[in-house]
């Protein structure tokens, strides 16, 4: 029986909830890291730039997930993977142990800031609040014309398609998002 043991193990393998949000977070900073955000959307690419788009991401998936009850465990699950990210990245880019946690509490709170408020713009479909808050966070002052509003209007067609999509999509990693080619 031993040697069947494996076999039987994949046979009735549970899925793992944090392995699915490993997944899951892959391809989130994938198309949070799409070239056409920073090259013709004037995202700055720098560590903030992108953390802002990792951000912006995980909140349209987290709203797409929170929508299912079901799928609650992995929208916690979700949050751990962001979080142990952004303790993994500071710590690869030499910041001191002590400022770690005080930038991973940052970067925990900017996640939930951008929810609560990227969330009441989308709830709203209001485009024009969605770019007052991009421009806000994720572009550089003075924003270039009309990068705010592509982006908010990104978000508006995002959050479309990620609810068009079923919870069997989302927790096997099958998440689209529009296209940015300009």
């Amino acid at each position: 029986m031993p040697a069947f043991r494996p076999l039987w193990g994949l046979l009735t393998r549970r899925d793992d909830p944090a392995q699915t949000a490993s997944e899951l977070y892959g391809r989130l900073v994938t198309q949070a890291r799409t070239p056409a955000l920073y090259a013709d959307l004037g995202v700055p690419d720098t560590p903030d730039g992108r953390l802002e788009l990792v951000v912006l991401h995980v909140v349209l998936a987290l709203r797409r997930i929170g929508r299912d009850p079901q799928a609650a465990e992995l929208a916690r699950a979700l949050t751990e993977t962001f979080v142990t990210d952004m303790d993994d990245n500071l710590r690869e880019m030499g910041v001191s142990d002590i400022a770690v946690a005080r930038k991973v509490k940052k970067a925990a709170a900017a996640l939930f800031d951008r929810s609560r408020d990227y969330g009441r713009a989308l709830d709203a479909a209001d485009a024009a609040l969605l770019a007052e808050l991009v421009g806000n966070h994720v572009l550089p002052a003075p924003a270039p014309a009309g990068h705010a509003d592509a982006i908010a209007h990104y978000m508006l067609a995002s959050e479309i398609q990620l609810a068009a999509a079923t919870i069997a999509d989302i927790l096997a990693g099958q998440v689209r998002f529009p296209d940015l080619t300009t």
